[in-house]
């Protein structure tokens, strides 16, 4: 009998171990909305693909291709163009800059769920998650005199 029941506890436990590699990773900071939740997704695959470094800097890359190129950004926004022919364009794009497959499926997911209008806007969620994830704090300093050169300095480091 023991032998019967551990032969099916085993591939419960095995099962129960692989959903816990591949559970979704929760930064500390919450973001909500649109932006928020694919940020958060994007967050999740890339921490599981330990990928989180390089599909920051991809996905700048991305950020900044939109602010420098009319015509892309252009055609992310331009309704007449259908889901399948923006979502296959992108992979194009991803491909010629050589983005990972995290990002790649990233840029098509969006494409697919009509959300390449927003890719800016969930760029900066997401990195707002990766500074939340490094320790980060943004602040602002006001001051009623003007700093020095060497004050500015230390409140900067």
């Amino acid at each position: 009998m023991y032998r019967q029941l551990s032969k099916l506890v085993q591939p419960a436990m095995a099962c129960q171990a692989r959903m816990a590699s591949t559970a979704i990773v929760k930064p500390e900071l919450q973001l909500f909305g649109i932006a928020g939740r694919h940020a958060h997704a994007l967050f999740s695959a890339a921490s599981l693909s330990k990928k989180l470094d390089t599909v920051e800097k991809e996905v700048q890359k991305v950020k900044s291709l939109i602010g420098t190129d009319p015509v892309f950004a252009l055609f992310l926004n331009n309704p007449t163009f259908s889901r399948t022919q923006k979502t296959e364009e992108v992979k194009r794009v991803a491909k010629s800059l050589k983005l990972s497959d995290t990002t790649t499926n990233f840029l098509a997911s969006l494409g697919e769920n009509n959300r390449l209008p927003q890719t800016v806007e969930i760029v900066n969620a997401f990195e707002s998650l990766m500074s939340s994830s490094r320790g980060e704090v943004t602040c602002v300093v006001t001051s009623a005199a003007e700093l020095t050169g060497a004050q500015g300095k230390e409140g900067e480091g």
